[in-house]
């Protein structure tokens, strides 16, 4: 199946469906390859922004990443940290 594209007609404000030249269509499948080769890096991104307000902010992963001893802090933290680190390890 053919693409096409909107075109107006600013004499007769009429909107007409007009199928892609070879061009167009070159044009937009690599547009479209490049997106879906994108995929799995923006599905990455997109779960390490929602991590950082749901997990566990990125300025607190340095703080305990710095930290030599973790024994004072909460399980909690620690699994959150391990889960982010986790989630970092799956990056494409």
């Amino acid at each position: 199946m053919a693409r096409e594209h909107k075109v107006l007609n600013v004499q007769t404000n009429e909107i007409t469906m007009v199928p892609y030249t070879q061009a167009e269509e070159d044009e937009q499948n690599t547009i479209d390859a490049q997106v879906l080769a994108d995929a799995p890096m923006t599905a990455w991104k997109k779960a390490i922004k929602k991590s950082d307000t749901t997990l566990l902010p990125r300025f607190a992963e340095d703080i305990l990443d710095g930290m030599a001893d973790k024994s004072g802090v909460n399980q909690i933290t620690l699994a959150r940290l391990q889960s982010k680190k986790d989630l970092r390890a799956t990056k494409p």
